[in-house]
């Protein structure tokens, strides 16, 4: 019954989804959405239909792909294939190309449904909020808002009463995604409120809320709290990601009054004044203590092992391409950067130069994880997490002035920022968003189990090959400019020709009876289907780019595949 249920709703979210995007052409629904402006220092439309179903429909899509025992590998491309302990992509028997999963017991199909009725709990939620927040509109009183909170937590604990009838998970696991999700969303309106849209906070608080519960109930587990009939095994990759990413949110939490006194210290006392290095020198400190006193315990627990002793033995086994790919990207890296830092310091400041320096990483990006994903899916997973942890330290340096060297990177990274991002001391996000835009799709294929490689690469290619495509093409040549806004039809065609051609290139990588299989799926209606629908909604969605289209193809290319 229970699956049933969410079959439909599953079922439901695609056609919602759907609906949502094809009724971006009808005026009157845009205009109704744009009734509530933007958030403040947004140049974007709210992106309320985004905000709510986007991060539903991944989760349906993962719902109705989710591996089981039944997706047993077979025979391994010889072209991806280096040595006994690779992890390369593997032949199924429907022909399709997946990462073995290893580790799946019967746990995890019940976790699984039941993480999927968390999601519709905080779309619900989400919707109980764009709700209140229409009717009180143009009240900002302390009572009205206290009402309206508590109409949402009203409306998130009906839903999750409701579901828990039919769920695997109680009443109180539930109800933990809401409650996280509301956090989330505080801490990011309050961190970067006046750079992200309604939308892309919801977005971003949902994906977060979904991870953390993840998190929160993956330390439960390890305390011998969890529910036998819902346990599971889980890889070392999968376990590194949290304490990485949410170990290094957890320093910044916890050292932000520290960073927010290294800030005055610069600004009062001046760069590499005694105070100022002090300080620095004082969260650096705090930083090694979280990760050697909490994430690294933390770590150990759930994998069984040292986690840096792990981590040593994985990148540096020979017998994989590991290594390699190491010395690839420090090579590429490198030759990347040293252009860089020769080319734009002459290029002009115009708009046009600007979105040319920015499309220049975005191409970079597909050299490097085209063949670590293609060659080492599970390093690639272990090096995006890694990145992520790295840039997000990077910005705290930058925008809090730790240390003596955080105007290098500020000023670096000002050469490359739009209109839509800020300046000074705020945080530039377009960075973080075309690593995460990248990222995530490889981060969920893990979940989605034995499926095409194209949807494990559909962030790569779609902001590395499809938007810089959309991106060059419409102004170079777009004349044609699409109802009520900037963006052409001539961008949009680039959009599905490039990534389409980007697919059938990737296809050549493998040989056999797997690059025919690909070569099949490309030019299939589905696939097709897919592009185009991404396509539109990169030219219709005034979302940012590099956080929607990658989550929005690895859906459809999921759902569909």
């Amino acid at each position: 019954m229970a699956s049933s249920i969410e079959g439909v709703a599953g079922s439901a979210l695609l056609l919602a989804v759907a609906a949502a995007v094809a009724l971006q052409f009808a005026p009157g629904l845009h205009d109704a959405l744009r009734s509530r402006p933007p958030a403040a220092g947004s140049q974007a439309g709210h992106g309320l239909a985004v905000g709510v179903l986007l991060p539903a429909l991944v989760a349906a899509a993962l719902l109705v792909r989710g591996p089981s025992t039944a997706h047993a590998p077979h025979a391994v491309p010889s072209v991806a294939r280096r040595g006994a302990n690779a992890t390369a992509l593997r032949l199924g028997s429907d022909g399709s190309l997946g990462v073995a999963d290893k580790h799946v017991a019967a746990g995890f199909e019940p976790y699984k449904h039941g993480m999927f009725q968390c999601t519709l709990v905080i779309a619900w939620t989400c919707i109980a909020q764009v709700a209140a927040h229409w009717i009180w509109m143009r009240s900002s009183a302390p009572a009205v808002c206290w009402v309206r909170r508590g109409a949402m937590a009203c409306s998130a604990a009906a839903a999750a009463a409701v579901l828990s009838f039919s769920s695997p998970f109680s009443f109180a696991m539930l109800a933990t995604a809401p409650a996280t999700f509301l956090a989330a969303q505080a801490l990011t309106t309050a961190a970067l409120g006046s750079l992200l849209t309604v939308g892309e906070t919801m977005v971003i608080a949902h994906l977060s809320a979904m991870s953390i519960t993840d998190t929160i109930f993956l330390s439960l587990s390890m305390v011998g709290m969890w529910p036998e009939a819902l346990s599971f095994e889980r890889d070392n990759i999968v376990v590194f990601f949290p304490a990485l990413v949410w170990g290094m949110v957890l320093i910044g939490v916890v050292g932000l009054p520290l960073l927010l006194r290294v800030r005055a210290a610069q600004a009062q006392r001046g760069q590499n004044s005694k105070a100022h290095m002090a300080l620095s020198l004082a969260f650096l400190a705090l930083a090694a203590f979280v990760v050697f006193a909490v994430i690294d315990p933390w770590a150990w627990r759930g994998m069984g092992v040292e986690p840096f002793l792990w981590t040593f033995a994985f990148i540096s086994d020979l017998s994989t391409w590991r290594p390699f790919l190491i010395a690839y990207w420090c090579v590429l890296v490198y030759a990347a950067v040293w252009l860089a830092a020769t080319w734009i310091p002459t290029a002009s400041s115009l708009p046009a130069h600007v979105n040319m320096r920015r499309k220049y990483f975005h191409g970079l990006s597909v050299l490097m994880f085209v063949p670590g994903y293609l060659l080492e899916p599970d390093f690639m997973h272990l090096a995006f997490s890694v990145a992520m942890t790295v840039l997000v330290l990077l910005e705290y340096v930058r925008v809090f002035r730790v240390g003596p060297s955080w105007d290098a990177i500020h000023e670096f990274l000002q050469q490359f920022l739009d209109e839509r991002d800020r300046k000074g001391e705020t945080a530039i996000l377009s960075h973080l968003y075309l690593l995460v835009g990248c990222a995530m799709p490889v981060w969920l294929n893990r979940v989605a189990g034995s499926v095409s490689p194209l949807t494990g690469l559909a962030g790569v290619l779609a902001l590395g090959i499809g938007d810089a495509a959309a991106s060059m093409v419409g102004k170079a040549v777009g004349r044609i400019k699409w109802r009520n806004r900037q963006k052409s039809v001539e961008g949009t065609a680039g959009f599905v020709v490039g990534l389409l051609g980007g697919f059938s290139l990737l296809s050549l990588v493998f040989g056999g009876g797997a690059g025919a299989a690909i070569a099949r799926g490309v030019w299939s209606l589905r696939v097709v289907s897919a592009v185009v629908a991404t396509a539109l909604l990169e030219a219709f969605s005034e979302q940012n780019d590099n956080l929607v289209i990658p989550l929005y193809l690895f859906s459809l290319l999921t759902a569909w595949a």
